[in-house]
């Protein structure tokens, strides 16, 4: 019988693989038609026969190793976006889910897979989402919805859901790829923003109707301006218009604060000095004594007309929450590298539960008292200013004592 010598190219790369697989079965593969040729473990054929076989399939084992590796950055790029991910097959049975998915709902793939989400999705919205994403799937029509999903700890969050098809040339769906974004804050925040425009429209109409009143009544009397109801008519409007214009000025300001347009004119000034000349609205009132006790030699350089736009804030509050008590301490105190400013009252107090949020924007201490009006602004800002100027803020308080409101600036020595 004549040999017949086979074709021969050795590779790199089917040595290597030779090493992860079995020989005979790796050219049975690629090359079928050698099957009938007995072979030695190491892919040549055996001693009686005059040749060995081998395939060039460095194209493959290259092409294979991209594979892996846009495997490979895909895992790393969806296991560390913020948002959640999953794919599904043709028919909407979902068969992949990134990591922060499992570090949310604290669960697992055999568990998730298929139509297994449904588990962690809030009972009043599971119906709703099934019917209208089972009729994307079937329609083939890109997806986005709105609902609460569980978390772990058994907390509602809410999510942005958006999906898309993968399809192929002729238009059919291979697969779906959708994220879940994380919308709980975005929706709290536009919960106070329709609240906020609710409680601003009031708080202008209030005293806009007050303000009218007045000049009807004082356009009746302006030949008779002696008439007595003419002081008290010109003072309330006073107050209206006081009332509005502190309204404008804090719209104005978290307009400049959210477009960062909020300039300081930063000079040096006694913080003395200003705590004495600030809140004159109070003290020509007469109803409080403003006490100012502390460091009489302390200068900061900061913008004085926000600084003291602040402290008069303060003050308002200790009016405002703290009617029946008569003194208000304005306190300065030297800290080594920092100013403290403080303004005390004998109020009410405030509840521990509600420190934390009494400088978030639109919060107010008692959103069910009508007398305590305001667009919740106010501390906000204040916050804002004192932090512009790389300062700290906050407030302490004890129910049936009082309430201290305080900020620290960085000091200026010489």
């Amino acid at each position: 019988m004549t040999a017949h010598r086979l074709s021969v190219s050795h590779s790199t790369a089917v040595t290597k693989l030779a090493t992860q697989e079995n020989s005979q079965g790796y050219i049975n593969r690629l090359s079928p038609g050698l099957d009938s040729f007995p072979a030695n473990s190491s892919g040549c054929l055996s001693s009686d026969m005059t040749g060995c076989v081998a395939t060039d399939v460095t194209v493959q084992v290259d092409a294979r190793r991209e594979i892996e590796l846009a495997k490979e950055n895909f895992r790393l790029i969806a296991d560390n976006i913020s948002q959640f991910a999953w794919m599904a097959d043709p028919e909407g049975s979902i068969f992949w889910y990134n990591q922060r998915w499992f570090d949310y709902t604290g669960t697992t793939l055999e568990a998730m897979r298929g139509w297994g989400w449904r588990e962690v999705h809030h009972p009043d919205h599971v119906d709703r989402v099934v019917e209208k994403i089972a009729r994307n799937f079937k329609n083939g029509e890109a997806w986005e919805d709105t609902f609460p999903l569980r978390r772990a700890d058994g907390e509602y969050r809410w999510f942005l859901s958006r999906m898309v098809p993968t399809t192929a040339a002729d238009g059919k769906v291979i697969s779906w790829f959708s994220t879940n974004t994380d919308i709980t804050e975005q929706r709290k925040l536009d919960e106070q923003k329709d609240d906020f425009i609710s409680i601003a429209s009031h708080e202008l109409k209030t005293p806009l109707t007050s303000l009218k009143a007045n000049l009807q009544l004082l356009e009746r009397m302006k030949d008779n301006l002696s008439n007595p109801m003419a002081p008290n008519l010109i003072d309330s409007s006073n107050k209206s218009m006081y009332k509005i214009s502190t309204l404008v000025d804090d719209l104005l300001n978290i307009n400049r604060f959210s477009e960062g347009k909020l300039q300081l004119q930063k000079t040096r000034f006694s913080v003395w000095e200003m705590l004495n000349a600030c809140s004159n609205h109070v003290r020509v009132d007469g109803k409080y004594e403003l006490i100012v006790e502390g460091d009489k030699q302390l200068y900061i350089y900061a913008d004085e007309h926000r600084i003291d736009q602040v402290v008069v804030n303060f003050v308002n509050n200790a009016v405002k929450y703290a009617p029946h008590g008569r003194k208000i301490w304005l306190i300065v105190d030297d800290l080594g590298d920092n100013v403290k400013v403080s303004v005390k009252d004998t109020g009410a107090g405030i509840p521990a539960e509600q420190l934390p949020h009494l400088f978030d924007r639109y919060w107010q201490a008692d959103q069910s008292a009508p007398k305590y009006n305001g667009l919740g602004l106010g501390l906000f800002i204040c916050a804002e200013i004192i932090r512009r100027h790389g300062g700290r803020v906050g407030a302490d308080s004890v129910l049936g004592v009082g309430s201290t409101f305080w900020f620290t600036l960085p000091v200026e020595r010489f």
